[in-house]
């Protein structure tokens, strides 16, 4: 049995003209959009190209960004693992400018998680945060070890004169 498709086949199901036009933009409006996001490369939630799943990685090692902000008391690093962190200085360390746009971010960020820490939000008292690019290899068992580990930028409140970035060391 065939159906026949005529406006009169939708006026059985109620679905007026204007309706179905508006469904039929609405719809190619989606896929419109999804088209431009994987075209263009961009992420604007929630229309994402999916960027971590849209390449095959070959090599057993990777390079991330680490940021960690040093204990006022000790001089120990405190590991600031959020992924929105590691994804703006990562974009940040990209740019001709980098030094300069990292250690003007990295400066912003202290200043907000002191603002924070006065308000409660945080335990540690940090003075100062850094950005580091590690390069690491995952071993057999799916455990990460660190062949390198290279200062990018630095911020801190003290008097002294920050580090110089691009010090380099290998990981034992």
């Amino acid at each position: 049995m065939r159906m026949k498709m005529n406006s009169a086949s939708f006026s059985s199901y109620n679905i007026s003209r204007s309706r179905m036009i508006l469904a039929s933009f609405l719809i190619l409006s989606l896929v419109g959009i999804h088209l431009y996001e994987i075209i263009a490369s961009t992420e604007h939630w929630p229309f994402s190209s999916y960027p971590m799943y849209s390449m095959l990685h070959e090599s057993d090692s990777f390079t991330t960004l680490k940021i960690v902000g040093i204990r006022a008391t000790d001089n120990k690093p405190i590991p600031m693992n959020a992924a929105w962190l590691r994804k703006t200085f990562t974009r940040l360390s990209r740019r001709e400018d980098a030094p300069a746009q990292l250690r003007r971010a990295l400066k912003k960020f202290f200043e907000a998680y002191q603002a924070e820490k006065r308000r409660g939000a945080h335990q540690a008292a940090i003075k100062g945060v850094r950005v580091y690019q590690e390069t690491s290899r995952l071993s057999d068992s799916g455990e990460s070890e660190i062949l390198e580990s290279k200062l990018l930028a630095e911020y801190s409140k003290s008097k002294k004169a920050p580090r110089r970035a691009s010090t380099t060391h290998a990981a034992h």
